[in-house]
């Protein structure tokens, strides 16, 4: 049985939504994505349409938009056509269409300037000009950066201690290794370490640390060593041997190893003469104390 030609948009679009398969507008609604009481109120007519509902409507019900907005004949298999009937007053004109935007007008490319090219001729690229006239390179690059330091590794040969000899055939032999960068411009073979075991530098070495010295030759401690040097000496009595670490320091015309600390018993200093220093072999006339400078200190290590 033919259903009765709606005269409203609503009526139309729930016609529309019938034919479709959609029971209630519920359904339809869900279906849509649209919100059920807004779909409600299209259907009701108490809130009118927009040009984007509208076109929704028509795709997803089947039907075309001009007789969702107006009615007429052309409602194709929505079941709902009849004879032509005038626009109701609820109907809302459908969006206007946007005029045809012209194509960009074409620009014309830019006239090279003769003077520009001359002057970029004349000044190579990376040069500047300081008043318009005198052309200045640009400052060199930065220079590269130096390459790590080689890491090393550096036996300890002895415990440093002052006052304390020892006969060498029972002193340690076995006092292990540190691991260190190179120092520049030192050679790995030359290097010899030496661990502080007492106060007597504990100013500038506490005990425990350990001190990487270059060896000297007598030959090398002539041309080397100089007041300020720290130093590691080795003293030998009566078949016993005393390592230290110290610095040279100038006392009126003679030059001593002194002891950077606050202990009173390890503070002060030993007589050394220049000619004895340089000589590299100490040799004390009184005491018949040898002394044999082991090493200049290059680098400490901290407590170890």
């Amino acid at each position: 049985m033919a259903r009765a030609r709606p005269q409203t948009i609503g009526d139309r679009l729930r016609g529309a939504r019938l034919d479709a398969g959609y029971k209630t507008a519920g359904d339809a609604a869900r279906a849509l994505g649209v919100s059920p009481p807004t779909y409600y109120a299209h259907e009701n007519g108490t809130r009118k349409l927009k040009g984007e509902s509208v076109v929704v409507y028509a795709k997803a019900f089947g039907v075309p938009v001009g007789w969702l907005l107006v009615g007429g004949d052309d409602g194709g298999g929505a079941g709902v056509g009849g004879a032509a009937a005038e626009a109701p007053a609820d109907a809302v004109a459908p969006p206007p269409v946007p005029p045809p935007v012209p194509p960009p007008a074409a620009v014309a490319p830019p006239v090279p300037d003769p003077a520009a090219s001359a002057r970029a001729i004349r000044k190579p690229p990376g040069y500047y000009t300081r008043g318009g006239r005198t052309p200045r390179e640009p400052p060199p690059p930065p220079p590269p950066p130096p390459p790590a330091a080689a890491a090393v590794t550096v036996p300890v040969v002895a415990e440093a201690r002052r006052g304390y000899f020892m006969d060498p055939k029972f002193a340690p032999t076995d006092l292990g290794e540190v691991t260190l960068e190179l120092p520049p411009g030192e050679k790995a073979g030359a290097l010899v370490a030496l661990r502080v075991a007492d106060a007597s530098m504990d100013h500038v070495y506490p005990q425990g640390s350990v001190v990487v010295c270059r060896k000297l030759s007598a030959a090398a401690a002539v041309a080397t060593l100089k007041v300020g040097d720290h130093v590691a000496v080795r003293t030998q009595l009566a078949g016993l041997t005393e390592h230290v670490v110290a610095e040279i320091r100038p006392r009126g015309d003679a030059t001593e190893l002194h002891f950077h600390t606050d202990d009173g018993l390890l503070r002060g200093s030993e007589d050394y003469y220049p000619d004895q220093i340089l000589s590299g072999q100490i040799v004390n006339p009184f005491t018949r104390r040898q002394r044999e400078i082991v090493g200049i200190v290059v680098v400490a290590l901290g407590v170890s």
